[in-house]
C-alpha cells in the first residue's frame, strides 16, 4: 500500500463499511469518536501479498446481535449466527476493500477468511496501528474499525475484557504506508 495515505485508506474503509453497513442490514452508521462498551466483540481478517496487514472491527455485542437479526431476518438468534453474520460482514468488507486498493495500487492482495471472537477481544499494545475509526449507528451501538501493520491475535483468550484505551495514546501515521 506504498502508493496509498492514511486518509485514501480511511477515506475507502468508511465509504465500505457505510455502504455495506447499509446494504447487508438496513444500518445506517456513521463516523463518530465515543467510548466502547465493555461488552465488545471482534471480527478480523489478515491481508496476504502486496498488503501484510490486519484488519479488525471491534463492536458492541449488540450491533453484532442486531446485524445477525437482520441478516437472517429472524429476531431469534444464536451465538452460531451471530459469528457467521460478523465473519460474513468482515468478509464483504475484506472483499471490497481488496478490489479497491488493488486497482489503486496495480498490485494483487488476498486475505484469509475473518476469524470471529465473541467471548474476549484482545488488541495487543505493541501493535503498529496504522489506523483506527470510530463509528456509531442509530441506536448508539459503537463500532471501531483498527487496521494494523501486524496481525491481531484473535484466537488467543484472556480473562479480561478487550482493553482498548492504550488506543488513545497511539498516534495514527500521517504518510504513506
Amino acid at each position: 500500500m506504498d502508493s496509498l495515505t492514511h486518509e485514501e485508506i480511511l477515506e475507502v474503509l468508511n465509504c465500505i463499511l457505510f455502504h455495506t453497513t447499509e446494504k447487508m442490514a438496513g444500518m445506517h452508521i456513521r463516523s463518530h469518536p465515543h467510548d466502547l462498551s465493555d461488552d465488545l466483540c471482534c471480527v478480523s481478517a489478515r491481508f496476504e501479498g502486496s498488503c501484510e496487514l490486519t484488519l479488525a472491527l471491534y463492536a458492541d455485542r449488540l450491533f453484532f446481535r442486531h446485524l445477525a437479526q437482520e441478516i437472517f431476518q429472524d429476531p431469534n438468534i444464536t451465538e452460531d449466527d451471530i459469528s457467521e453474520a460478523a465473519r460474513e460482514y468482515l468478509n464483504v468488507i475484506c472483499g471490497r476493500l481488496v478490489g479497491k486498493v488493488s486497482k489503486l495500487i496495480h498490485r494483487p492482495t488476498t486475505f484469509r477468511s475473518p476469524v470471529y471472537n465473541g467471548d474476549y477481544c484482545v488488541l495487543d499494545s505493541e501493535l503498529e496501528c496504522f489506523c483506527k475509526s470510530q463509528y456509531i449507528n442509530e441506536d448508539n451501538e459503537g463500532l471501531m474499525l483498527v487496521l494494523t501493520l501486524s496481525p491481531v491475535n484473535n484466537e488467543r483468550h484472556h480473562n479480561t475484557k478487550c482493553k482498548l484505551d492504550h488506543l488513545e495514546n497511539i498516534n495514527n501515521l500521517k504518510g504513506a504506508v
